[in-house]
């Protein structure tokens, strides 16, 4: 008996690694539950492996993936900090203007 092995059109390529797919993963649910608490994650796992990928250690077909992965999780941040903010200040705005109960 023979072994055959499968091997994809086009040779050996690698994929992206399971960290590019990770990051993507977390700055895609970032924005669907809980904003910062994936995103942040989701920028530093991205930010890792475009420095793996930039030195050789991962595949280079993941550092698109990756580099989505890092801008959709700064983005989420940039806007969740960016909502806070307008929530405070309109917040404020309406303890500022409300008549004081009990002078």
């Amino acid at each position: 008996m023979s072994e055959f092995q499968y091997q994809q059109p086009g040779g050996n390529q690698a994929g992206a690694s399971p960290m590019a797919i990770a990051a993507l993963v977390l700055g895609i649910v970032s924005w669907v539950l809980c904003g910062p608490f994936f995103s942040v994650p989701g920028a530093i796992v991205a930010k890792v492996e475009m420095g793996k990928i930039q030195r050789g250690e991962s595949p280079a077909a993941g550092m698109t993936i990756a580099t989505v992965g890092f801008w959709l999780s700064v983005v989420n941040v940039v806007v969740f900090c960016l909502l806070m903010c307008l929530y405070v200040v309109l917040f404020a705005g309406v303890i500022a203007t409300a008549p004081m109960q009990g002078r």
